[in-house]
């Protein structure tokens, strides 16, 4: 690929750093239409319009949007003296590396170079406004050559045959440099078909980081020692066409905006072959540590090995030296030999972490990409859990690849696209103040509902979706669709709600002294006790009597693994039931009320030992709850007493930033 720098001089010197972008939109075939395009708020493309071929497009990560453009040295500087007539020449060739989005079709001149164009447009147009300059057509010019290849591959080196000589005399110490100007990119590829509510996740993570120029900058320091172009006729003369002479730029960032650091190690195991590779990429602003899981043996003397944890902390906007970002996301690739061909897989799983979870082998994670979702970054060690060796652990030769990408730029910034995560994300939707009640779907190992005043959801825990919103994504009606409640007082709302211990179909819902059970298959009261479906927890659940929480309860969940109990929680204070001989279990004492603070050592200091609004059990786990307080969380293990945080050390988490579905429907509907 060949440019020339001429038009690069004339604009640097000028005080501007972006030539212009052609007519191409930031996405090809239209845009991303606005009820799934994360914070931008354009609708460029009607979603009835959709033509049958669908449509595809390239959302790019607003810390890129944002800060994208920068310098890469080409050469040493040079020290310009002041009074003396000085040629800058500059006739040589480089070799410098390129980063593409792989993906061509239409021989290279379709939609993919529009995507791509599209992409590194808005990022120069953003950098335009920020340092100034004239919207030409070098960029482009310079990107088309490369574009019209019917392969690219990434990381591929390009030539530039650069000639060009400018004169000047500094009035003033300045530093010239030879520089290429580059433009980089991080972008979520999409698709929509026809008849489709929202996008399909084609490719996450797609990394452009192009060179599109090659030239002089000039550079001086105002007062406050920050870098800005030197101005014509004020800081040197020159015989070069310039204008803009009394409007001051600064200089962009010098090296890529994410500044990655890189970091091999090698876990530990009995066994060297299983020991787990982990290659990791990261900003110099975190620190990111492995731990291996550790190998034991089971019942039946069979090797099994605990997740592999992996420990991310990024430093709080304002104690980060580069360019700032207030949220990040984790894309993990999983490689290992595969346990019947014995190949080598180096794709076995991948996905990207929007939140503090164990990682399955994939996870797309549409839900949380879809709406911009990341983790703070905070401060706090987060700790990450994988199973790189598949389901027991155990698998030879596996190789864990990891990269935190900024995903916002720091909140304080103004005019970023995209800047979701710097509010609560939960924000104007239902669950903004939290959830009245959950359980566990009966029979499913992945679902609960969630319950919120007269309305609720059918949660997907594995996938972080909501199965269905309602219209204007509002909740489900419980009227409409429990219809078994009307006329029982229950369809305005529950106070909590449990399974029916070792039942396939059925759960209790409880409101103040009252409560039911429903056969969630067959959409009805269950008539236990007469003719009515509504009855006293005080005459039907006689261990209750003198507890007070015959008189009703916050929040239950059934006890994990057990086919007989449950929890009932109220305050501060919690009791164990067993419904099969309907009598509190007396743990610890003479008397079946217990402190939440005394026996549920974990939750001190959370917060969670004065009472919460929900439980329930976790679906699958046979040994974790989950409690809900407001727009928090945290993840109990019953079994070791303690809170699961997954190797880091935050135990109480953001229900917005770690349950993404829950704000996907009523952002869309907002948005269109």
């Amino acid at each position: 690929m060949k440019t020339t720098a001429a038009r690069w001089v004339t604009a640097v010197v000028a005080g501007g750093l972006i030539a212009a972008l052609g007519p191409v939109d930031a996405f090809a075939d239209g845009g991303m239409p606005a009820e799934w395009e994360p914070g931008n708020g354009r609708t460029v493309e009607d979603p009835k319009d959709t033509p049958a071929s669908g449509l595809t497009y390239q959302y790019v990560l607003p810390f890129y949007q944002e800060h994208g453009f920068y310098l890469q040295n080409a050469a040493p500087p040079q020290r310009l003296t002041p009074g003396a007539r000085q040629v800058l020449s500059l006739g040589r060739e480089g070799k410098v590396t390129e980063a593409m989005q792989t993906g061509v079709d239409d021989d290279g001149v379709g939609p993919w170079r529009d995507r791509v164009v599209g992409g590194l447009t808005m990022v120069a147009k953003a950098a335009a406004k920020k340092f100034g300059g004239d919207l030409g057509e070098s960029v482009v010019n310079a990107l088309v050559p490369d574009l019209k290849s019917p392969s690219v591959v990434t990381d591929k080196s390009v030539k530039f045959d650069v000639t060009n000589t400018i004169t000047v005399t500094p009035k003033r110490d300045i530093e010239a440099r030879a520089v290429y100007y580059r433009l980089k990119t991080v972008s979520d590829i999409w698709k929509r078909d026809k008849g489709q509510d929202k996008p399909t996740l084609v490719q996450g993570g797609q990394v452009t980081d192009a060179v599109v120029g090659m030239g002089w900058v000039l550079g001086c320091k105002d007062e406050s020692g920050r870098d800005y172009i030197c101005q014509a006729g004020k800081d040197f003369e020159s015989k070069n066409p310039v204008s803009d002479k009394e409007k001051k730029k600064y200089l962009p960032p010098t090296g890529a905006p994410d500044r990655l650091k890189s970091r091999e190690i090698e876990m530990g195991s009995p066994w060297a072959a299983t020991a787990s590779r982990v290659s990791m990429e990261y900003p110099e602003e975190c620190t990111v540590d492995a731990k291996a899981g550790t190998v034991r043996a089971d019942a039946n003397g069979a090797p099994v090995r605990s997740p592999d944890e992996v420990q991310v902390w990024c430093a709080l906007p304002e104690y980060q030296s580069g360019l700032k970002f207030s949220h990040y996301r984790v894309q993990y690739g999983i490689g290992r030999v595969d346990g019947s061909s014995g190949s080598w897989d180096p794709n076995w799983g991948s996905g990207t972490l929007t939140s503090v979870r164990e990682a399955p082998r994939n996870l797309p994670n549409e839900a949380a990409l879809r709406n911009v979702r990341a983790i703070p970054a905070d401060g706090k060690k987060r700790g990450l859990a994988f199973y790189v060796g598949g389901s027991g652990g155990i698998a030879a030769y596996p190789k864990l690849t990891l990269k935190v990408v900024p995903v916002t730029a720091d909140c304080s910034e103004s005019g970023q696209a995209g800047s979701l995560g710097c509010r609560n994300p939960l924000q104007d939707t239902p669950f903004e103040k939290g959830i009245d009640g959950a359980v566990a779907v009966p029979g499913s190992k992945s679902d609960l509902y969630l319950f919120k005043g007269d309305g609720y959801v059918r949660y997907n825990t594995g996938n972080d979706t909501v199965d269905k919103w309602g219209e204007g994504g509002k909740l489900l009606s419980l009227a409409d669709h429990w219809p078994g409640l009307k006329g029982t007082g229950f369809e305005t709302g529950i106070d909590a709600a449990v399974e029916v211990p070792g039942s396939w179909d059925s759960v209790y819902l409880f409101k103040g002294s009252k409560y039911l059970r429903y056969n969630v298959q067959e959409d009805k009261v269950e008539k236990w006790g007469g003719d009515t479906g509504v009855l006293s927890l005080a005459d039907h659940w006689p261990g209750l009597k003198g507890t007070g929480f015959e008189n009703g309860f916050t929040a239950a969940t059934v006890v994990p693994g057990s086919r007989d109990s449950v929890y009932l929680f109220k305050g501060s204070d919690y009791l164990r039931y067993n419904v099969q001989e309907d009598k509190v279990e007396k743990w610890g004492g003479d008397t079946g009320v217990l402190s939440l603070a005394d026996h549920w050592p974990g939750l001190k200091g959370t917060g969670f030992e004065n009472g919460f609004t929900a439980a329930a059990v976790v679906p699958g786990s046979r040994d974790s709850v989950y409690f809900f307080k407001g727009s928090d969380y945290l993840r109990y293990n019953v079994q070791e007493d303690k809170v699961e945080t997954w190797g880091g050390n935050i135990p109480v988490l953001s229900l917005g930033d770690n349950w993404p579905g829950l704000s996907d429907g009523p952002r869309r509907a907002k948005a269109s």
